[in-house]
């Protein structure tokens, strides 16, 4: 059965005051699966403040060069050196500020795979989209970009699917119950008929947009639905995250029964989908780190980073 996911996106808003207070009187978790994504300056004293809470520690991006002359970038291999497991990647702001386009969002995927890093990964819908005449089409061709090439194993396992309506909130929009709820059915229609309905079924979406208060019990009941993204102000309030994880706990042990019954043994994966390569290594693991000449010995080509 898929866990309940709750992720707090700090931003550029967690000093290490803030840090400090909200680790110091967050409580700890149990069913389901909470997340904060600090800035690169906040993931060093995250990883020491959370001690044994149940709260995993994620980054808000990656570079997609794995190493080289990038000033200001951080790669995969730094992250995970320092013990992070999960990483946003595809966020509106990121793709925004750093002209990402949907294929690289996808080659950053790719790594993260191979690496045993998971991944939150963004689809968004803003204004422009809403203008369209099918406006979830743009959706449909988000998750066809960015997933391309991906095994749909590994999308169950290593991937966490963000929608983020990105015009909820703006001027003269306000959260729209059934809007939203018929999108997310759509992108979980469409993973079904994508990747079959074991996968479709297993994969976790999380609802990122803008959340109003009378509504977060529904979001929290939807069978379709996982969890959800905070970004705002309250993302760093320990009382707020507390609140949802209340409503996304009372509800782990209610959803995903209903239209699960018959549909999820429709398409079960093979015993060919289950075996993995065992051989396969993931970059640098066959150079000796501690040698002097790491670095000399590599032959670094540039489609590899």
């Amino acid at each position: 059965m898929r866990q309940k996911v709750l992720i707090a996106n700090w931003k550029m808003s967690a000093d290490f005051i803030s840090i400090s207070k909200f680790f110091k009187n967050i409580s700890n978790f149990e069913n389901v699966k909470v997340m904060v994504a600090p800035s690169y300056l906040g993931i060093i004293p995250s990883l020491g403040l959370v001690g044994d809470k149940n709260i995993e520690v994620i980054a808000q991006n990656i570079s997609l060069p794995s190493l080289g002359n990038h000033t200001g970038s951080v790669s995969w291999i730094e992250l995970k050196d320092y013990g992070i497991k999960t990483t946003l990647i595809g966020h509106p702001d990121a793709k925004l500020d750093f002209k990402e386009k949907n294929y690289q969002i996808n080659q950053k995927l790719h790594k993260l795979i191979k690496n045993d890093i998971k991944a939150v990964v963004f689809i968004e819908e803003n204004r422009v989209d809403l203008s369209k005449e099918n406006t979830k089409e743009n959706l449909k061709l988000q998750i066809n970009q960015i997933f391309d090439g991906i095994d749909g194993l590994d999308l169950i396992d290593k991937v966490y699917l963000v929608y983020k309506p990105t015009f909820l909130g703006e001027i003269s929009t306000r959260f729209d119950e059934k809007f939203v709820f018929d999108t997310i059915k759509i992108i979980r229609e469409f993973l079904r008929n994508k990747f079959g309905y074991h996968i479709g079924n297993n994969l976790p979406i999380i609802y990122g947009g803008e959340i109003e208060n009378d509504y977060i019990e529904q979001i929290c009941k939807n069978n379709d639905l996982d969890g959800i993204l905070i970004e705002d102000e309250r993302a760093l309030s320990h009382k707020y995250i507390t609140v949802l994880y209340k409503h996304l706990y009372n509800d782990s042990n209610l959803a995903y029964t209903q239209h699960y019954d018959y549909k999820v043994l429709i398409d079960l994966p093979t015993e060919n989908e289950r075996i993995k390569d065992a051989t396969k290594t993931i970059d640098f693991d066959m150079y000796d780190t501690s040698s002097e000449t790491y670095f000399g010995e590599i032959k670094i080509i540039e489609e590899d980073i």
